[in-house]
């Protein structure tokens, strides 16, 4: 159960870690036999005097731009987002995800710029940063005066201008306050305190003075005024690297590949590189806040009428990296429900357990670029107890090397409580999804 959020005993002891660590090592295994450089690249025209919204508008609308894909044929607009204006020879940035699908689904999309006077100019992918969030387009014969990037943060409070085009209703300028990189998070997106809508994603975000010190990418769906935005250091990182003129297909590939590829291992270096925490519910001791930069929430209920009282625990750790419009990859999500009998029969409280366990899933997802979860189910000892184990992974039609995983395990050895727990990664290698599903099996301890 992922978080909604963009989005956490017996006198007795057994001591079966060797055992433990063998089963489980073995099991999850079998699953799987089958030239430019950053200063030239920007203006260093300081703009002195600008001061307030209206001001730093009328100075930039000549150099910001809605970001429109469409479908290849009709015309259609399948999403939109916005840019910017980085180098005088026409090079725009925006985020990776407003033009995700141009390089994920080569030939069903094209992509324009729309400037601010509504001329309308065909633009092309030239470079991808995906795990930062972050591409440069190419628009030709459009020259200016590009922004400044400023590569130092604000100071916490400061005021910032958040500037697109939401939902492309017109651009907008929106203004709020910085307040430092987002905490427990593996992104450094700056906390920015604005209302950055759909829409808006990939446009510049201002200091006082013009200078760019972010780039707008996400809000919180929880919070009206939580935006978030991408470091500009990150975006001059991008725009240094060489051979930014005419890239291939598969070249791009390869870039917003070897971003999710970098994001994945950044996740379970930080989970493994780390003691989890753990919380004992009933006689399961749990890992819970593995790593740096999960949350995790849970909740209590208890059915007298059906017989039964579920206390669960889920905790998320993400950096979310686009893998088309309607999927995410670098997620790392696990859920844990305790399940005590009140007053079932054994073999109504096992049927509750195998209920809570369900039936072998498939998110559905995006089906042109995965494949179908392919399932592998057997016994494990754990520390304490046996469960029922199933292991589900599926490909990446064209991100060669990255699975999704979906571990679910549900205890056997007790008619008075068990647990039900379920491990999701998105986006992972095959090597990465042997180590985490290894860790959470041989974190969980049942004393009895």
């Amino acid at each position: 159960m992922l978080h909604s959020q963009f989005l956490v005993s017996s006198s007795r002891t057994f001591r079966l870690v060797p055992i433990v660590a063998t089963v489980v090592t073995i099991f999850v295994a079998s699953i799987f036999s089958t030239t430019v450089s950053a200063d030239s690249a920007v203006s260093v025209v300081a703009n002195q005097d600008i001061g307030n919204a209206s001001r730093l508008f009328e100075a930039a609308k000549g150099r910001i731009y809605q970001i429109r894909t469409l479908t290849q044929d009709g015309a259609v607009e399948n999403s939109t987002g916005s840019g910017f204006l980085v180098s005088q020879d026409g090079l725009i940035a925006t985020n990776w995800h407003v033009v995700s699908s141009i390089v994920l689904e080569p030939g069903t999309y094209r992509i324009e710029a729309v400037r601010t006077d509504g001329v309308h100019i065909p633009v092309s992918v030239v470079a991808i940063d995906s795990m930062s969030d972050l591409a440069l387009l190419k628009i030709s014969g459009e020259t200016g005066t590009p922004f400044v990037l400023r590569r130092t943060p604000l100071a916490r409070g400061d005021k910032g201008f958040s500037l697109g085009n939401p939902k492309g209703i017109g651009f907008t300028v929106v203004e709020g306050t910085f307040n430092g990189a987002e905490e427990k998070s593996l992104t450094g997106h700056y906390h920015f305190t604005a209302p950055i809508n759909a829409g808006m994603s990939g446009g510049p975000a201002l200091a006082s003075s013009g200078d760019v010190f972010g780039i707008n990418v996400a809000r919180r769906s929880d919070g009206d005024s939580m935006g978030f935005l991408v470091p500009a250091r990150k975006l001059a990182t991008l725009i240094a690297k060489p051979g930014k003129r005419n890239p291939a297909p598969d070249d791009l590939l390869s870039e917003a590949r070897q971003g999710m590829i970098d994001g994945q291992e950044k996740i379970t270096s930080d989970i493994l590189g780390a003691l989890p925490g753990m919380q004992q519910i009933g006689p399961f001791t749990l890992p819970v806040e593995p790593g740096s930069a999960s949350r995790c929430s849970g909740s209590s209920n208890r059915e007298e009428e059906d017989g039964y009282a579920l206390e669960s625990i889920s905790c998320l750790a993400t950096l979310p990296i686009s893998a088309g419009r309607k999927h995410l990859v670098g997620v790392f999500a696990t859920d844990y429900r305790v399940i005590r009998n009140l007053r079932l029969d054994p073999v109504r409280f096992v049927a509750r357990l195998s209920n809570q366990f369900g039936s072998d899933k498939d998110d559905g997802g995006d089906r042109k670029i995965l494949g179908a979860y392919e399932c592998r189910t057997s016994f494990v000892t754990l520390k304490g107890g046996t469960a029922r184990v199933s292991l589900c992974t599926r490909q990446y039609r064209q991100l060669d090397g990255l699975m999704d995983a979906h571990l679910r395990l549900v205890t056997v050895d007790s008619s008075d409580v068990g647990l039900v727990g379920e491990l999701t990664l998105r986006g992972f290698t095959e090597s990465n999804i042997k180590r985490l599903a290894r860790w959470y099996l041989e974190s969980i301890e049942w004393k009895r």
